[in-house]
Protein backbone atom coordinates (compact mmCIF):
# COMPACT_ATOMS: atom_id res chain seq x y z
CA UNK A 1 0.00 0.00 0.00
CA UNK A 2 1.19 3.38 -1.21
CA UNK A 3 1.90 6.28 1.23
CA UNK A 4 -1.10 8.84 -0.37
CA UNK A 5 -3.33 5.56 0.93
CA UNK A 6 -2.34 4.85 4.66
CA UNK A 7 -2.51 8.71 5.08
CA UNK A 8 -6.27 8.90 3.63
CA UNK A 9 -6.84 5.76 5.63
CA UNK A 10 -5.53 7.57 8.98
CA UNK A 11 -7.61 10.30 8.67
CA UNK A 12 -10.66 8.60 7.90
CA UNK A 13 -10.54 6.64 11.15
CA UNK A 14 -9.48 9.50 12.75
CA UNK A 15 -12.98 11.74 11.98
CA UNK A 16 -15.08 8.58 12.92
CA UNK A 17 -13.58 8.60 15.94
CA UNK A 18 -13.95 12.57 16.50
CA UNK A 19 -17.59 12.13 14.94
CA UNK A 20 -18.47 9.39 17.63
CA UNK A 21 -16.72 11.45 20.25
CA UNK A 22 -18.61 14.48 19.56
CA UNK A 23 -22.20 12.47 18.92
CA UNK A 24 -21.19 11.34 22.75
CA UNK A 25 -20.28 14.33 24.47
CA UNK A 26 -24.13 16.12 23.04
CA UNK A 27 -25.87 12.75 24.03
CA UNK A 28 -24.24 12.96 27.22
CA UNK A 29 -25.03 16.82 28.47
CA UNK A 30 -28.60 16.52 26.30
CA UNK A 31 -29.50 13.53 28.49
CA UNK A 32 -27.64 15.22 31.68
CA UNK A 33 -29.92 18.64 30.74
CA UNK A 34 -33.07 16.41 30.78
CA UNK A 35 -32.47 14.50 34.12
CA UNK A 36 -31.83 18.00 35.47
CA UNK A 37 -34.80 19.54 33.95
CA UNK A 38 -37.00 16.51 34.89
CA UNK A 39 -35.52 16.20 38.74
CA UNK A 40 -34.68 12.53 38.03
CA UNK A 41 -31.45 10.95 39.02
CA UNK A 42 -29.85 8.33 37.10
CA UNK A 43 -29.78 5.63 39.28
CA UNK A 44 -28.74 1.70 38.68
CA UNK A 45 -31.35 -0.68 37.81
CA UNK A 46 -33.06 -1.99 40.58
CA UNK A 47 -36.04 -3.27 41.91
CA UNK A 48 -39.14 -0.96 42.15
CA UNK A 49 -40.32 -0.05 45.80
CA UNK A 50 -43.46 1.93 46.38
CA UNK A 51 -42.86 4.38 49.84
CA UNK A 52 -45.53 5.59 51.74
CA UNK A 53 -45.56 8.30 54.23
CA UNK A 54 -47.18 8.25 57.52
CA UNK A 55 -50.06 10.91 56.16
CA UNK A 56 -50.13 8.11 53.09
CA UNK A 57 -50.90 4.89 54.32
CA UNK A 58 -51.18 2.05 51.79
CA UNK A 59 -54.33 1.11 52.04
CA UNK A 60 -57.44 1.25 53.72
CA UNK A 61 -56.20 0.12 57.98
CA UNK A 62 -58.52 -1.45 60.99
CA UNK A 63 -59.80 -0.33 63.86
CA UNK A 64 -60.33 -1.75 66.82
CA UNK A 65 -61.62 -0.61 70.39
CA UNK A 66 -61.97 -3.44 72.65
CA UNK A 67 -63.08 -1.18 75.56
CA UNK A 68 -66.95 -0.19 74.05
CA UNK A 69 -66.75 -3.65 71.63
CA UNK A 70 -66.33 -2.38 68.39
CA UNK A 71 -63.73 -2.47 64.92
CA UNK A 72 -63.93 -0.03 61.73
CA UNK A 73 -62.06 0.58 58.93
CA UNK A 74 -59.90 3.49 58.11
CA UNK A 75 -59.81 5.28 55.06
CA UNK A 76 -56.21 5.42 53.62
CA UNK A 77 -56.87 9.20 53.54
CA UNK A 78 -56.65 9.38 57.01
CA UNK A 79 -54.21 8.57 59.68
CA UNK A 80 -54.40 8.28 63.09
CA UNK A 81 -52.90 11.27 65.49
CA UNK A 82 -52.01 11.30 69.11
CA UNK A 83 -55.15 11.85 70.88
CA UNK A 84 -53.17 14.45 73.44
CA UNK A 85 -52.82 16.67 70.65
CA UNK A 86 -56.04 16.79 69.48
CA UNK A 87 -57.99 20.30 71.07
CA UNK A 88 -61.70 19.59 71.36
CA UNK A 89 -64.45 21.76 70.56
CA UNK A 90 -65.19 23.97 73.60
CA UNK A 91 -67.24 21.97 76.33
CA UNK A 92 -66.04 18.36 75.12
CA UNK A 93 -64.28 15.98 76.72
CA UNK A 94 -63.01 12.41 77.40
CA UNK A 95 -61.11 11.26 73.76
CA UNK A 96 -60.32 7.84 72.96
CA UNK A 97 -58.97 8.05 69.65
CA UNK A 98 -58.60 10.98 67.03
CA UNK A 99 -57.54 10.79 63.17
CA UNK A 100 -57.41 13.23 60.75
CA UNK A 101 -57.43 13.43 56.91
CA UNK A 102 -54.57 14.00 55.22
CA UNK A 103 -53.76 18.29 54.16
CA UNK A 104 -57.22 19.04 55.54
CA UNK A 105 -58.37 20.29 59.08
CA UNK A 106 -60.67 17.87 59.87
CA UNK A 107 -60.66 15.37 62.97
CA UNK A 108 -62.70 12.44 63.11
CA UNK A 109 -62.39 11.41 67.10
CA UNK A 110 -64.09 9.03 69.02
CA UNK A 111 -65.35 10.24 73.25
CA UNK A 112 -66.20 8.98 76.01
CA UNK A 113 -69.02 11.28 76.77
CA UNK A 114 -71.22 12.30 79.83
CA UNK A 115 -74.06 13.36 76.98
CA UNK A 116 -74.80 12.45 73.65
CA UNK A 117 -75.07 16.20 73.07
CA UNK A 118 -73.34 18.34 75.71
CA UNK A 119 -75.98 21.06 76.83
CA UNK A 120 -74.06 24.04 76.11
CA UNK A 121 -74.53 23.00 71.85
CA UNK A 122 -77.27 23.34 69.63
CA UNK A 123 -78.89 21.35 66.65
CA UNK A 124 -77.98 23.35 63.60
CA UNK A 125 -79.43 20.87 60.94
CA UNK A 126 -79.38 16.95 60.25
CA UNK A 127 -76.58 14.53 59.23
CA UNK A 128 -76.10 11.82 56.81
CA UNK A 129 -78.06 8.67 58.32
CA UNK A 130 -75.80 5.56 58.18
CA UNK A 131 -76.33 1.74 58.11
CA UNK A 132 -73.51 -0.12 59.69
CA UNK A 133 -72.31 -3.56 58.40
CA UNK A 134 -74.18 -5.22 61.45
CA UNK A 135 -77.53 -3.10 59.94
CA UNK A 136 -77.50 -0.70 62.68
CA UNK A 137 -78.99 2.73 61.97
CA UNK A 138 -77.14 5.36 62.85
CA UNK A 139 -78.38 8.73 63.49
CA UNK A 140 -76.43 11.98 63.31
CA UNK A 141 -76.81 16.25 63.71
CA UNK A 142 -74.75 18.73 63.32
CA UNK A 143 -73.93 21.00 66.38
CA UNK A 144 -72.58 24.49 67.45
CA UNK A 145 -71.59 25.73 70.96
CA UNK A 146 -74.96 28.04 71.85
CA UNK A 147 -72.14 31.08 72.43
CA UNK A 148 -70.85 30.32 68.86
CA UNK A 149 -74.29 31.10 67.11
CA UNK A 150 -75.48 34.12 65.35
CA UNK A 151 -78.21 35.75 66.85
CA UNK A 152 -80.70 35.33 64.15
CA UNK A 153 -79.91 31.45 63.96
CA UNK A 154 -82.74 28.84 63.19
CA UNK A 155 -82.74 25.24 62.89
CA UNK A 156 -82.87 24.00 58.77
CA UNK A 157 -84.89 21.32 58.78
CA UNK A 158 -83.69 20.17 55.01
CA UNK A 159 -80.53 19.78 54.11
CA UNK A 160 -77.39 21.17 55.98
CA UNK A 161 -76.54 24.13 57.50
CA UNK A 162 -72.61 25.08 57.02
CA UNK A 163 -71.37 26.91 60.02
CA UNK A 164 -68.27 28.11 61.75
CA UNK A 165 -66.92 25.54 64.48
CA UNK A 166 -69.62 22.79 63.91
CA UNK A 167 -69.50 19.10 65.35
CA UNK A 168 -70.90 16.54 63.41
CA UNK A 169 -72.35 13.87 66.22
CA UNK A 170 -72.59 10.15 65.70
CA UNK A 171 -73.99 7.95 69.29
CA UNK A 172 -72.34 4.71 69.07
CA UNK A 173 -73.05 2.11 70.48
CA UNK A 174 -76.99 2.24 71.09
CA UNK A 175 -75.74 0.50 74.29
CA UNK A 176 -72.80 0.68 77.09
CA UNK A 177 -70.88 -1.75 78.72
CA UNK A 178 -72.90 -2.56 81.97
CA UNK A 179 -71.66 0.07 84.74
CA UNK A 180 -70.25 2.71 82.46
CA UNK A 181 -71.15 5.99 83.34
CA UNK A 182 -70.34 7.91 79.82
CA UNK A 183 -71.62 7.95 76.40
CA UNK A 184 -69.92 6.84 73.11
CA UNK A 185 -69.59 9.43 70.48
CA UNK A 186 -68.30 9.70 67.08
CA UNK A 187 -67.67 13.78 66.67
CA UNK A 188 -66.38 15.42 63.36
CA UNK A 189 -65.16 18.62 63.30
CA UNK A 190 -62.49 21.05 62.14
CA UNK A 191 -59.58 21.76 64.02
CA UNK A 192 -59.38 25.37 62.56
CA UNK A 193 -63.15 25.93 63.83
CA UNK A 194 -64.05 26.67 59.76
CA UNK A 195 -66.94 24.78 58.43
CA UNK A 196 -66.42 20.93 57.61
CA UNK A 197 -65.89 20.09 53.81
CA UNK A 198 -68.17 17.68 51.57
CA UNK A 199 -65.66 15.18 51.30
CA UNK A 200 -64.36 15.05 55.26
CA UNK A 201 -68.36 14.56 55.84
CA UNK A 202 -68.73 11.82 53.02
CA UNK A 203 -65.78 10.16 53.97
CA UNK A 204 -66.76 9.77 58.03
CA UNK A 205 -69.86 8.34 56.85
CA UNK A 206 -68.15 5.69 55.24
CA UNK A 207 -66.29 5.05 58.05
CA UNK A 208 -69.29 4.53 60.24
CA UNK A 209 -70.86 2.48 57.29
CA UNK A 210 -68.10 -0.03 58.28
CA UNK A 211 -68.48 -0.34 62.09
CA UNK A 212 -69.48 -3.66 63.40
CA UNK A 213 -69.19 -5.11 66.99
CA UNK A 214 -66.55 -7.29 67.89
CA UNK A 215 -65.65 -9.31 71.32
CA UNK A 216 -63.21 -10.49 72.73
CA UNK A 217 -63.79 -14.36 73.76
CA UNK A 218 -63.89 -15.17 77.46
CA UNK A 219 -64.19 -18.30 79.62
CA UNK A 220 -66.30 -18.07 83.10
CA UNK A 221 -64.18 -20.79 85.32
CA UNK A 222 -64.72 -22.13 89.35
CA UNK A 223 -62.90 -19.44 90.36
CA UNK A 224 -64.15 -16.66 87.93
CA UNK A 225 -66.21 -13.53 89.32
CA UNK A 226 -67.90 -10.31 88.08
CA UNK A 227 -71.18 -9.62 86.17
CA UNK A 228 -72.77 -11.76 82.96
CA UNK A 229 -76.07 -10.60 80.51
CA UNK A 230 -76.97 -12.27 77.51
CA UNK A 231 -77.16 -9.81 74.93
CA UNK A 232 -79.30 -10.45 71.60
CA UNK A 233 -79.12 -7.98 69.06
CA UNK A 234 -82.56 -8.66 67.20
CA UNK A 235 -82.68 -5.22 65.44
CA UNK A 236 -79.13 -5.81 62.97
CA UNK A 237 -78.68 -8.86 60.98
CA UNK A 238 -76.68 -10.40 63.16
CA UNK A 239 -80.22 -12.67 64.66
CA UNK A 240 -77.68 -14.60 67.29
CA UNK A 241 -77.51 -14.39 71.03
CA UNK A 242 -74.53 -14.41 73.62
CA UNK A 243 -73.70 -14.96 76.49
CA UNK A 244 -71.21 -12.44 78.00
CA UNK A 245 -69.03 -11.72 80.99
CA UNK A 246 -67.31 -8.56 82.35
CA UNK A 247 -64.71 -10.02 85.01
CA UNK A 248 -63.97 -8.02 88.21
CA UNK A 249 -61.51 -5.45 87.77
CA UNK A 250 -62.58 -4.79 83.73
CA UNK A 251 -64.43 -2.90 82.30
CA UNK A 252 -64.76 -4.70 78.83
CA UNK A 253 -67.82 -7.09 78.21
CA UNK A 254 -65.70 -10.59 76.32
CA UNK A 255 -68.41 -13.51 74.35
CA UNK A 256 -68.16 -16.94 76.80
CA UNK A 257 -70.53 -18.24 74.21
CA UNK A 258 -73.78 -18.10 71.84
CA UNK A 259 -76.99 -18.92 73.03
CA UNK A 260 -77.62 -21.08 70.28
CA UNK A 261 -80.95 -21.45 68.93
CA UNK A 262 -82.87 -18.48 71.44
CA UNK A 263 -86.01 -17.43 70.16
CA UNK A 264 -87.02 -14.50 69.08
CA UNK A 265 -89.47 -12.25 67.85
CA UNK A 266 -90.49 -12.17 71.15
CA UNK A 267 -87.37 -13.16 72.87
CA UNK A 268 -87.35 -16.59 75.21
CA UNK A 269 -88.23 -16.10 78.26
CA UNK A 270 -84.94 -16.73 80.67
CA UNK A 271 -84.78 -18.44 83.56
CA UNK A 272 -82.25 -18.89 86.16
CA UNK A 273 -82.61 -22.36 88.40
CA UNK A 274 -80.37 -23.96 90.58
CA UNK A 275 -77.21 -21.87 88.83
CA UNK A 276 -78.31 -23.37 85.10
CA UNK A 277 -80.05 -21.12 82.29
CA UNK A 278 -82.94 -22.07 80.62
CA UNK A 279 -85.04 -21.07 77.57
CA UNK A 280 -86.80 -21.59 74.69
CA UNK A 281 -85.54 -22.47 71.39
CA UNK A 282 -86.69 -21.18 68.01
CA UNK A 283 -87.51 -24.76 67.41
CA UNK A 284 -89.75 -24.54 70.44
CA UNK A 285 -87.45 -27.30 72.45
CA UNK A 286 -86.67 -26.09 76.24
CA UNK A 287 -82.96 -25.93 76.40
CA UNK A 288 -80.49 -25.59 79.76
CA UNK A 289 -76.87 -23.97 79.39
CA UNK A 290 -74.15 -24.76 81.86
CA UNK A 291 -72.17 -21.28 81.74
CA UNK A 292 -68.58 -23.12 83.04
CA UNK A 293 -68.69 -25.76 80.24
CA UNK A 294 -70.40 -23.62 77.82
CA UNK A 295 -72.55 -27.01 76.87
CA UNK A 296 -76.02 -26.29 75.45
CA UNK A 297 -78.93 -29.27 76.23
CA UNK A 298 -82.14 -30.06 75.62
CA UNK A 299 -84.47 -30.38 79.03
CA UNK A 300 -87.77 -31.14 76.71
CA UNK A 301 -86.96 -31.96 73.17
CA UNK A 302 -90.50 -31.05 71.42
CA UNK A 303 -89.11 -30.16 67.96
CA UNK A 304 -91.66 -27.83 66.32
CA UNK A 305 -93.65 -28.43 63.26
CA UNK A 306 -95.90 -26.54 61.73
CA UNK A 307 -94.59 -23.45 63.36
CA UNK A 308 -95.25 -25.06 67.01
CA UNK A 309 -93.39 -25.62 69.98
CA UNK A 310 -93.47 -24.56 73.55
CA UNK A 311 -94.40 -20.99 74.15
CA UNK A 312 -94.27 -21.18 78.06
CA UNK A 313 -93.05 -22.89 80.99
CA UNK A 314 -93.07 -22.81 84.76
CA UNK A 315 -90.77 -25.05 87.23
CA UNK A 316 -92.35 -26.50 90.36
CA UNK A 317 -90.68 -29.09 92.21
CA UNK A 318 -89.30 -31.71 90.05
CA UNK A 319 -91.74 -30.74 87.07
CA UNK A 320 -92.44 -28.51 84.28
CA UNK A 321 -95.42 -27.08 83.39
CA UNK A 322 -95.52 -25.83 79.52
CA UNK A 323 -97.82 -24.87 77.17
CA UNK A 324 -97.36 -26.06 73.83
CA UNK A 325 -98.61 -25.40 70.12
CA UNK A 326 -98.62 -22.32 67.48
CA UNK A 327 -96.53 -19.17 69.11
CA UNK A 328 -99.13 -16.72 70.32
CA UNK A 329 -96.75 -14.43 72.06
CA UNK A 330 -97.13 -11.65 69.89
CA UNK A 331 -99.50 -8.70 71.16
CA UNK A 332 -103.17 -9.03 70.79
CA UNK A 333 -102.49 -12.68 69.31
CA UNK A 334 -105.03 -15.00 69.80
CA UNK A 335 -103.77 -18.15 71.81
CA UNK A 336 -104.94 -22.12 71.61
CA UNK A 337 -102.92 -24.30 73.23
CA UNK A 338 -102.03 -27.44 75.24
CA UNK A 339 -101.48 -27.95 78.97
CA UNK A 340 -98.59 -30.24 79.48
CA UNK A 341 -96.64 -31.82 82.80
CA UNK A 342 -93.08 -32.98 82.59
CA UNK A 343 -91.51 -34.84 85.21
CA UNK A 344 -87.34 -34.33 85.58
CA UNK A 345 -87.24 -37.90 87.43
CA UNK A 346 -89.38 -40.28 84.57
CA UNK A 347 -88.34 -37.81 81.63
CA UNK A 348 -91.55 -38.07 80.13
CA UNK A 349 -94.12 -35.43 78.84
CA UNK A 350 -97.92 -35.67 79.96
CA UNK A 351 -101.28 -34.23 78.19
CA UNK A 352 -103.53 -31.99 80.91
CA UNK A 353 -105.45 -30.05 78.60
CA UNK A 354 -105.68 -28.39 74.83
CA UNK A 355 -107.63 -25.53 74.00
CA UNK A 356 -106.02 -23.66 76.43
CA UNK A 357 -106.39 -19.53 75.67
CA UNK A 358 -103.41 -18.20 77.93
CA UNK A 359 -100.02 -17.71 76.91
CA UNK A 360 -98.71 -17.35 80.56
CA UNK A 361 -98.48 -19.88 83.63
CA UNK A 362 -98.52 -17.93 87.05
CA UNK A 363 -98.81 -20.58 89.00
CA UNK A 364 -100.43 -21.95 92.11
CA UNK A 365 -102.62 -20.38 94.89
CA UNK A 366 -100.56 -20.44 98.48
CA UNK A 367 -99.34 -23.69 99.45
CA UNK A 368 -102.17 -26.02 97.08
CA UNK A 369 -101.36 -27.29 94.52
CA UNK A 370 -104.61 -28.54 93.32
CA UNK A 371 -105.34 -25.03 91.07
CA UNK A 372 -102.28 -24.07 88.19
CA UNK A 373 -103.06 -20.53 87.11
CA UNK A 374 -102.45 -19.26 83.47
CA UNK A 375 -103.29 -15.79 81.58
CA UNK A 376 -102.37 -13.30 79.56
CA UNK A 377 -102.58 -9.78 79.82
CA UNK A 378 -102.39 -6.55 77.08
CA UNK A 379 -101.81 -2.99 77.43
CA UNK A 380 -101.95 0.24 75.44
CA UNK A 381 -102.22 4.04 75.95
CA UNK A 382 -102.42 3.61 80.10
CA UNK A 383 -104.84 0.82 79.30
CA UNK A 384 -105.33 -2.38 80.21
CA UNK A 385 -107.24 -6.14 79.48
CA UNK A 386 -106.32 -9.30 81.53
CA UNK A 387 -107.72 -12.52 81.75
CA UNK A 388 -106.92 -15.40 83.92
CA UNK A 389 -108.24 -18.79 84.68
CA UNK A 390 -106.90 -22.12 86.55
CA UNK A 391 -106.83 -25.57 85.35
CA UNK A 392 -107.89 -27.88 87.86
CA UNK A 393 -106.26 -31.28 88.64
CA UNK A 394 -108.89 -32.86 89.63
CA UNK A 395 -111.77 -31.97 87.63
CA UNK A 396 -109.26 -31.55 84.30
CA UNK A 397 -111.10 -28.33 83.03
CA UNK A 398 -110.35 -24.19 83.43
CA UNK A 399 -111.84 -23.02 86.74
CA UNK A 400 -112.26 -19.77 88.15
CA UNK A 401 -112.18 -17.48 85.02
CA UNK A 402 -111.30 -13.80 85.55
CA UNK A 403 -111.26 -11.01 83.59
CA UNK A 404 -109.87 -7.26 84.64
CA UNK A 405 -109.96 -4.53 82.39
CA UNK A 406 -109.65 -0.57 83.31
CA UNK A 407 -107.16 2.48 83.28
CA UNK A 408 -103.98 3.57 84.93
CA UNK A 409 -104.61 4.10 88.91
CA UNK A 410 -108.17 2.62 88.66
CA UNK A 411 -109.92 0.01 91.11
CA UNK A 412 -109.47 -3.06 88.37
CA UNK A 413 -105.87 -2.37 88.32
CA UNK A 414 -105.80 -2.80 92.45
CA UNK A 415 -108.07 -5.90 92.10
CA UNK A 416 -105.42 -7.46 89.81
CA UNK A 417 -102.44 -6.63 91.23
CA UNK A 418 -104.41 -7.88 94.56
CA UNK A 419 -105.12 -11.38 93.26
CA UNK A 420 -101.68 -11.44 91.35
CA UNK A 421 -99.93 -11.97 94.67
CA UNK A 422 -101.86 -14.51 95.57
CA UNK A 423 -100.73 -16.97 93.26
CA UNK A 424 -97.25 -18.25 92.33
CA UNK A 425 -94.09 -17.74 93.64
CA UNK A 426 -91.85 -14.84 93.77
CA UNK A 427 -89.80 -14.20 90.81
CA UNK A 428 -87.04 -11.88 90.38
CA UNK A 429 -86.60 -10.26 87.45
CA UNK A 430 -82.87 -8.85 86.52
CA UNK A 431 -81.25 -7.69 83.34
CA UNK A 432 -78.00 -9.08 84.53
CA UNK A 433 -76.46 -11.88 86.74
CA UNK A 434 -73.43 -11.63 89.38
CA UNK A 435 -70.92 -14.62 89.23
CA UNK A 436 -69.09 -15.42 91.99
CA UNK A 437 -66.74 -18.06 91.45
CA UNK A 438 -68.21 -19.81 88.86
CA UNK A 439 -71.59 -19.75 90.35
CA UNK A 440 -74.80 -18.07 88.91
CA UNK A 441 -76.12 -15.66 91.88
CA UNK A 442 -79.40 -13.32 91.73
CA UNK A 443 -78.34 -9.40 92.14
CA UNK A 444 -80.34 -7.65 95.53
CA UNK A 445 -81.76 -5.30 93.04
CA UNK A 446 -82.06 -4.47 89.36
CA UNK A 447 -79.95 -1.28 87.85
CA UNK A 448 -81.28 0.76 85.28
CA UNK A 449 -77.49 1.40 84.18
CA UNK A 450 -77.66 -2.06 82.30
CA UNK A 451 -80.52 -1.27 80.18
CA UNK A 452 -80.51 -3.51 76.72
CA UNK A 453 -80.13 -6.43 78.06
CA UNK A 454 -82.49 -9.53 77.97
CA UNK A 455 -84.87 -10.21 81.34
CA UNK A 456 -83.48 -12.98 82.98
CA UNK A 457 -86.26 -14.41 85.69
CA UNK A 458 -84.78 -15.79 88.93
CA UNK A 459 -86.67 -18.83 90.42
CA UNK A 460 -86.25 -21.78 93.00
Amino acid sequence: MNRKIKTEIAITIILVVAVIACASILLTQKYAKLAQNSIIQLTPLQKTQTMFTENQPAQNSPKVFWPDNFDMTILRNWHEVSADQVVLPKNMTGIQFAYEKNNTDCIFAYLHSKDIVPPEYKQTSFATRVFTSDGDQLDASWHVNKKDLPENFQFQWHGRQFMKKEVRINPYPAFSNPGANYKGIFVLFSNAGNTVSDSCDQDVSVILGTLHRKFETAQIKTDSSGIAFIDSPVDSKDKRAYLKFISNGENVAKIVTEVKDLQFDPVSKITVRKGRLYFISILGDLKVADIVSGQIDNVIDKAATNEEGIDEYYFSDERVYYLFGKNCNSYMSECNLALYEYDDQAKKSNLLIADVPYRDIYGFKGDSRGILYMGHSEGDAGCFRAQIGGYDFSKNEIVDKRTYSGCQDDKEQAKLGVFMKSIGKPVFQSDYMFIQNGQIVAPKSSSSEFEGREVINFVN
